[in-house]
């Protein structure tokens, strides 16, 4: 003779009292969903119900087991408990793990909203969205320490943007030190002091006769450097230059006998991740020293 199932004598002994599943789930303070699954042998009732299920029912553990043997009967109950605590088990699980994907997704979803990347141009171009740049072409790449620096040619524009690596991911620094292109003989492309650590200018000659550029850091501390005509220059000092330096470098262009050709004024800085990002208002022009003509109207734009 088949053995009935504990859904099935759940069912028969709930008809057999004239119950209906709702009646039965109302007794037990669980729902009449709960009693449906238990009849359809979806699932077990919990251990700590089946003495008030079988009282409900007038039957005994072992009737509601399905045994007649206590020694048997007994096995069953632990078989049943360790199948119980199994199942609670796994359903926990289950929530852990839909939790933790489900947390996974919103991080994941946050670091590509903040413009984490796995490669660093991604990053960089991800932060010129800002500035309506998508299409800017990358002219220079730098590693410089910590952090990757490019510049784009956007067109009008030039853009020195800054990245570093999170972990796998590569992290924008949400600085731009950005700048008009002009018909200059000598342009600046950007650059930028990290407070306490280094810093650097990028630019452009070309004027042929200008063959040396030096750039003034503050008081005494300067840095010479050879420049060829039509290329992109990177100025940089490092951290074992100790200050003082200032926040707004300047720079002189000379000529092979040492004459200075030009001068380089910028008018002030915008700070930003513990940066001094050098602005777009700079001007490179003849004659003496100081500050450029128009400074003061430039002042009054900005």
């Amino acid at each position: 003779m088949e053995q009935k199932t504990i859904g099935t004598l759940i069912r028969q002994a709930r008809l057999a009292r004239g119950l209906t599943q709702k009646e039965l789930a109302e007794r037990l303070h669980v729902t009449d969903k709960a009693v449906s699954k238990w009849e359809r042998d979806v699932c077990r009732p919990d251990i700590a119900l089946l003495e008030p299920l079988s009282q409900e029912l007038g039957l005994s553990i072992w009737d509601l087991l399905g045994v007649e043997e206590p020694e048997r009967g007994l096995r069953n109950l632990v078989d049943y408990s360790v199948a119980e605590v199994r199942r609670k088990k796994g359903q926990v699980n289950r929530r852990w793990a839909g939790l933790l994907g489900a947390l996974l997704l919103l991080a994941w979803g946050w670091l590509l909203m903040s413009g984490y990347r796995f490669s660093p141009e991604a990053a960089a171009r991800y932060q010129l969205m800002f500035r309506n740049g998508e299409t800017a072409e990358v002219v220079l790449r730098e590693t410089i320490y910590d952090y990757d620096a490019f510049l784009f040619d956007a067109g009008d524009t030039y853009h020195m943007t800054f990245v570093r690596k999170a972990g796998p991911l590569w992290q924008p620094m949400g600085v731009d030190a950005y700048g008009p292109k002009r018909d200059d003989r000598i342009e600046y492309l950007g650059g930028a002091t990290f407070e306490g650590s280094f810093g650097f200018m990028l630019l452009c000659c070309h004027d042929p006769n200008v063959e040396t550029v030096t750039v003034n850091l503050g008081g005494k501390t300067t840095i010479t450097q050879a420049v060829g005509t039509d290329q992109i220059e990177i100025f940089r000092w490092p951290t074992e230059m100790q200050r003082p330096w200032s926040s707004l470098p300047t720079a002189v262009a000379c000529d092979a006998d040492g004459e200075v050709l030009y001068h380089l004024d910028m008018l002030q800085t915008k700070e930003n991740y513990a940066l001094h990002v050098y602005p777009g208002i700079y001007h490179w022009w003849e004659g003496p020293e100081g500050t450029y003509p128009g400074y003061e109207e430039d002042l009054k734009n900005r």
